[in-house]
């Protein structure tokens, strides 16, 4: 009958208790050495690298209007990255911003303003 002593600490529903802090993580790091991702290749040696259907008709120089943003801008660099990236093209946009996407040219909604009469190159 009576009350007997106090319960310390709180319940959690499901009857956890929280009596004090929980134990520590350990965390467990590797042992040996480690090998450092490969930086991507910039230089390769052929255009053929290049996916002709990112690119479609856009070249180095060349000025054109993005059908998703109705925004133009100028491409400033056309690249192969050996990596998920693949064929890479670097826009200066009517902002001032540049930005480097791999989406590939919609032949339904992106328009050419201006065609430079430079073809497209891999950079170095």
């Amino acid at each position: 009958m009576g009350g007997g002593g106090q319960q310390q600490g709180s319940s959690a529903p499901g009857g956890a208790r929280f009596d004090s802090a929980p134990p520590p993580i350990r965390i467990e790091r590797p042992t040996g050495a480690l090998t450092p991702r490969p930086e991507p290749d910039h230089m390769a040696d052929t255009d053929s690298r290049i996916d002709p259907e990112v690119v479609g008709p856009q070249k180095v120089g060349g000025r054109y209007l993005c059908g998703y943003w109705k925004r133009a801008y100028t491409v400033t660099d056309i690249r192969y990255i050996q990596d998920w990236r693949g064929t890479s093209i670097t826009c200066l946009w009517e902002d001032g911003h540049t930005t480097t996407h791999s989406t590939p040219w919609d032949s339904q909604r992106d328009t050419v303003l201006f065609q430079a009469t430079v073809d497209p190159e891999v950079t170095k």
